[in-house]
């Protein structure tokens, strides 16, 4: 999730957001979101509304994934995502 900030008010969320990193190079994330507001109001929505193809009023964003680095040469990512309703994402990838 990323906020925008192009206009005054910037965009903020809530919701619950966990991270492991208790094994060596290994780091893990999760989380779900509930609650954003928009970039023209301080209040906080029930839902999500994303508006790159076209405002979809979501109720959640769920996210899970990890990252792992071997060495200071090697490292993998792994990601995925969901918006109900509107989408489901995935994300792999090598450093």
């Amino acid at each position: 999730m990323q906020y925008g900030d192009s206009r005054l008010l910037q965009e903020s969320f809530r919701g619950v957001i966990a991270s492991n990193i208790s094994v060596e190079g290994l780091v893990l994330q999760g989380g779900r979101l509930h609650a954003m507001s928009q970039p023209n109001s301080s209040s906080m929505r029930d839902d999500f509304a994303p508006f790159y193809a076209g405002e979809v009023n979501s109720p959640w964003i769920a996210y899970f994934g990890g990252n792992y680095t071997p060495n200071d040469n090697l490292g993998f990512s792994l990601y995925t995502s969901r918006i109900k309703d509107a989408w489901n994402q995935y994300y792999a990838g090598t450093t």
